[in-house]
């Protein structure tokens, strides 16, 4: 179940990034801002789980696998998407080309990248926190202790909302230090859930946590509106986000979801191209970005992305784009689904 709801946080992504761009769908893009939360929360979990599950790898061993995991994907996709911005700024907007700067090795150089150095820092500060120090005490003082950091992270942080939207620039240290203080919580949660995981995972109730973390962000998304998408709604939605994919629902559909949530990485680096690409030749074409427009945008997005990403995971080369590949001495940590 775990990869079904990969895939719709991917969805998720593309409808926060989509949606602004016609003013009849801009409410849509807050039901997205569940997913970043979601995605920080369970890359942080597998992390502690992984540790767990194989005490034996290695701390350096680890960070190598995230390094060829992680960063190295955030790196080329950095230079596609300097190429692509350049491209647009000289036959599209006629404008001058971006300098480059030392903090594209940090935030990159589109609005979306920024989480992949983030997700680097939090996963290998999870698996030493893990392997060092959160196996070694009890459990559910773990997850209470984690809990109320990252609550208290919240209420620090919670000034700085959630922006990103496809119309952020301005892309320096400030905007990835923003971003990283807003997804604290979300790790610090990881790091309590994590561990206890397994237990979750093997609990008779797991049905009964599902449909209580469906519960939870259904109307955390839902209370949206009423308290302007504050960030403790966001991280409550991704929270019931997390617990939903303990479900134990195995079927044809949920295979099918489950089958293409595998490329939701590479959805989440591939969409920004695919959305942008779209809308400027819908712009070329003097196509109205309007609600329907706007709707077949972001069901074109999804099915470039998830067929883009597949496709380059199926070849040894490509691979490294979408970061399919890895040192094979390298234990990846697995999900428990």
């Amino acid at each position: 179940m775990l990869d079904v709801v990969r895939f719709i946080a991917a969805f998720g992504i593309i409808v926060l990034h989509v949606a602004p761009l016609a003013q009849g769908t801009a409410w849509l893009g807050p039901l997205g801002r569940f997913a970043v939360p979601f995605f920080t929360t369970m890359a942080v979990v597998l992390a502690v789980d992984g540790c767990r599950r194989h005490p034996a790898t290695k701390f350096g061993a680890y960070v190598v696998s995230r390094l060829f995991r992680i960063y190295v994907p955030f790196l080329i996709w950095t230079v596609l998407y300097i190429v692509l911005r350049d491209l647009k700024y000289h036959y599209y907007s006629h404008q001058a080309s971006v300098p480059l700067e030392w903090s594209l090795l940090l935030v990159g150089s589109a609005h979306h990248l920024w989480f992949l150095p983030f997700i680097f820092l939090a996963t290998f500060s999870a698996f030493w926190a893990a392997k060092f120090l959160l196996l070694r005490l009890p459990a559910v003082p773990v997850l209470a202790v984690m809990s109320c950091v990252g609550a208290l992270v919240v209420v620090v942080s919670s000034p700085q909302a959630i922006t990103a939207s496809a119309s952020d620039d301005g892309l320096n240290l400030g905007y990835f230090a923003v971003r990283a203080l807003n997804m604290l919580p979300a790790a610090f949660l990881g790091l309590g859930l994590g561990r206890v995981w397994q237990e979750l995972c093997a609990s008779p109730q797991r049905k009964r946590l599902a449909w209580l973390g469906l519960a939870i962000g259904v109307l955390a998304l839902a209370l949206g509106p009423a308290f302007n998408h504050t960030l403790w709604l966001q991280h409550l939605a991704g929270f019931g986000a997390v617990m939903f994919a303990l479900g134990p629902w195995h079927n044809a559909i949920t295979a099918v979801l489950a089958g293409w949530g595998k490329s939701a990485y590479g959805i989440y680096l591939a969409h920004v191209f695919w959305y942008l690409a779209l809308a400027m030749c819908c712009s070329k074409l003097h196509i109205p970005l309007n609600p329907v427009s706007v709707f077949g945008l972001m069901a074109s997005t999804l099915v470039l992305s998830t067929l883009s990403s597949v496709l380059l995971g199926r070849f040894q080369f490509t691979a490294w784009i979408v970061g399919n590949t890895a040192p094979k001495r390298i234990i990846e940590p697995a999900a428990a689904s």
